[in-house]
């Protein structure tokens, strides 16, 4: 069990932010591998960890390629005629809508009810947790999701500082950690990191 202490904190998206401090593991870095260790364990979790932030863009805070992938598993048909209708342009015009809904409508309601797409309806963003699993596709649906730990995120457009984890659903983050051990410095520290250091004009 991780000795620990947590304090939920809100983004400008609307995703949960934790500060986190503990005391057994006296390293930061240990403690972060610590905790992706034991979210890894998690029997049938399906999380997937990154143990460095490559396929995240600090220009929007995606892992574009997740949604990508998400969209592959549970919509193909409608992915495929996107390339097909907008050729190379694609790519940039479903990132661009993505976006534009997390600006305007924030991450829980963009993961629970998806974006318009001119042409294409609605695009889902994720799966719950089907409420009758006997509904045809609706099991599949659920475990299609893409879950990502990832380790040390370099947020910024211009500088280097980097988040020491964070949690993404099919690409889009929902939660950031910054790790604190009682040796080094206090959960007090990482509260006020994200007071202090977070730009809101920053993804």
């Amino acid at each position: 069990m991780i000795n620990s202490e947590t304090r939920p904190a809100r983004s400008q998206r609307g995703s949960i932010e934790y500060a986190v401090s503990g005391g057994k593991i006296h390293q930061e870095a240990s403690f972060e591998r610590y905790i992706s260790r034991k979210v890894a364990e998690l029997a049938g979790s399906g999380w997937e960890v990154s143990h460095d932030n490559v396929g995240f863009d600090p220009n929007d805070a995606l892992v574009f390629d997740d949604f990508v992938a998400w969209l592959e598993r549970t919509e193909p048909e409608k992915l495929d005629k996107m390339r097909r209708e907008k050729g190379a342009r694609w790519e940039s015009q479903l990132r661009r809508a993505l976006v534009k809904n997390l600006e305007t409508k924030g991450t829980v309601l963009t993961l629970r009810k998806g974006f318009p797409m001119a042409g294409f309806q609605t695009i889902e963003c994720m799966a719950g947790y089907p409420d009758d699993e006997r509904v045809p596709g609706a099991s599949e649906r659920y475990e299609a999701n893409i879950l990502r730990f990832m380790h040390q995120v370099h947020y910024q457009t211009a500088g280097g500082k980097a988040l020491d984890f964070v949690l993404f659903i099919n690409g889009i983050p929902v939660a950031t950690g910054e790790v604190k051990t009682e040796l080094t410095q206090t959960v007090r520290d990482a509260i006020d990191e994200y007071a202090d250091e977070r730009k809101p004009v920053e993804p």
